[in-house]
């Protein structure tokens, strides 16, 4: 069987993590699987690596109306409610040509933002191949959100988003529209890692009539796997009789990762006199996988920074070297970071939240907490520190569960048996042939390939984003004005303040206000 996965990088980001673990998966039971990506940074011959949009290509309007769009109409807009990722689906890259794609028996398309968009997986569609979406977020059936912070929007039409505070022309609604428009009747089966994405895509406008399977995530059981906490420690320069609290994502300013609940955990954990007497000792070493935020450092903790790291070795021997991971996502799919650290004897504390609970099971392999209870969290992370037998008994138990149940085997196994049972449909076939007869919602003869909803308000968008741009331009632009030019506009703007403020301007406003009058009647 051949199999193309499609997804925006390679190796980069947890969702190209994922998507790269099944790739190599199904290579080793004999399928010939090759990945479609936009940026390579791996040396693998069987990934192919189509470039994105840039400023020294020929396309550079549909690279401005992305950068044009995404930071001033969305990226200026967005509410407290959430900063993650809410990205603009245009423009994108039209793959359907490619030999490898046309050759392919089926297309499983992974975490596609800023690549793929709902006309080019339309052309993708065209194709008559079956075609597996494996959701990482809820983006694919959302307006542009992908992570909805408890809005239930996407189960009807996206409007009024509560994560946009200025979207006179519902951006969000259009997006949703098109995909419902240019995907009508394609018989898409998604693929979920995890039982609450999965429901959600049930729920969703989008997918609900869809065939929906939970097929979890693998890792390499080979390099996640138990070693010697003391050795572990030692060769990461950290005292082995230190208890290690471990916790990381690729940023800690990301308000659904919680950072902000686990320093309000930390901090309440330190009022515990058994935890206090620990810390006062150098008794915890706080080890970070990722950037750590700024008011982390102020706990008076000993912490120990890795960054971002790319090596699994070392990945794997700093979740042997902590005792205890601590997961505080308040929104998350199924994390790679809980399945490593579990699968390294090292038992994860979290909130019972997203995926979480399907791996986590509470008291058997580490423990749960309600969503956003900081003093929950913080009782159970003394309960663990101070009980040594309990960490190894449920790390124990952690390793026992991953290694059975996440292993790339079983994850190709499962995909392979859905990819054979849909191969054998020709639904799909019946599908491109009508869809290509009648040219229905074809965006083919659209300017810059959008979807028709979006289309229909594309200028709209654009002016406001250009409008909101305008202040940002122009302080650009003063910036690199000659010292002498900026000293004379600080002189006028000066001399215009000090004329505001005289006797004389103030004297006269009635009759500024006459005239003013006097020319809008005329």
């Amino acid at each position: 069987m051949r199999t193309v996965i499609i997804n925006t990088f390679d190796i980069q980001g947890g969702a190209a993590r994922a998507a790269n673990r099944l790739h190599n998966a199904l290579k080793s039971n004999a399928v010939e699987s090759s990945m479609v990506v936009m940026s390579k940074k791996s040396s693998d011959p069987s990934v192919m690596e189509i470039g994105g949009y840039t400023p020294n290509e020929k396309i550079d309007y549909q690279y401005i109306l992305r950068k044009l769009v995404q930071r001033y109409y969305i990226d200026s807009s967005r509410t407290d409610l959430s900063n993650t990722l809410f990205s603009f689906a245009y423009p994108g890259r039209d793959i359907s040509s490619i030999p490898r794609l046309q050759s392919a028996d089926l297309i499983n398309l992974h975490w596609v933002g800023f690549f793929q968009t709902p006309v080019t997986i339309q052309k993708l569609m065209k194709l008559g191949k079956p075609m597996v979406w494996t959701l990482h977020d809820m983006c694919p059936f959302t307006g542009g959100c992908h992570y909805s912070a408890g809005c239930d929007g996407y189960t009807r039409d996206c409007r009024n988003c509560p994560q946009l505070s200025n979207d006179p022309y519902s951006l969000p609604n259009a997006i949703l529209k098109d995909k419902l428009e240019l995907f009508e009747g394609f018989p898409l089966t998604i693929a979920s890692p995890s039982r609450w994405l999965a429901d959600c895509a049930r729920k969703s406008a989008l997918f609900r009539n869809c065939r929906i399977e939970v097929i979890p995530n693998s890792i390499e059981t080979d390099i996640y796997t138990p070693i010697s906490k003391d050795d572990a420690k030692a060769a990461l320069e950290i005292d082995p009789k230190n208890i290690v609290l471990m916790f990381g994502a690729d940023s800690g300013n990301e308000k659904r990762k919680g950072f902000a609940e686990l320093e309000a955990a930390l901090a309440r954990a330190r009022t515990n006199p058994l935890f206090e007497d620990i810390v006062r000792r150098k008794g915890i070493t706080i080890l970070s996988l990722g950037p750590l935020t700024a008011d982390m450092s102020k706990l008076g903790m000993d912490i120990k920074e890795l960054g971002h790291v790319s090596d699994d070795t070392l990945i794997a021997r700093a979740y042997s070297a902590a005792d205890i991971f601590i997961l505080p996502s308040l929104e998350d799919n199924l994390p790679n970071m809980m399945l490593e650290s579990m699968a390294c004897g090292t038992p994860v504390l979290a909130f019972r939240s997203g995926g979480i609970p399907d791996v986590v099971q509470d008291g058997v392999n580490g423990r749960l907490v309600p969503t956003g209870d900081v003093n929950a969290l913080a009782e159970r992370l003394v309960e663990l520190v101070s009980d040594k037998a309990l960490r190894e008994r449920l790390g124990a138990e952690s390793a026992k569960f991953v290694h059975g149940a996440y292993t790339p085997k079983i994850q190709a196994d499962r995909y392979l048996a859905l990819f054979e049972e849909l191969r054998c449909s020709s639904d799909y076939k019946t599908w491109s042939a009508k869809t290509n007869s009648e040219n229905r919602s074809d965006a083919d003869g659209l300017d810059m390939e959008c979807g028709p909803s979006f289309n229909a308000i594309r200028y709209k968008v654009m002016l406001a984003a250009l409008l909101r741009a305008i202040p940002e331009i122009c302080q650009a632009f003063a910036s690199k004005m000659p010292d002498q030019n900026m000293e004379g506009i600080c002189r006028l703007e000066n001399e215009i303040d000090v004329l505001k403020n005289s006797l004389s301007w103030r004297l006269t406003a009635p009759l500024r206000k006459m005239l003013k009058a006097v020319r809008r009647e005329s």
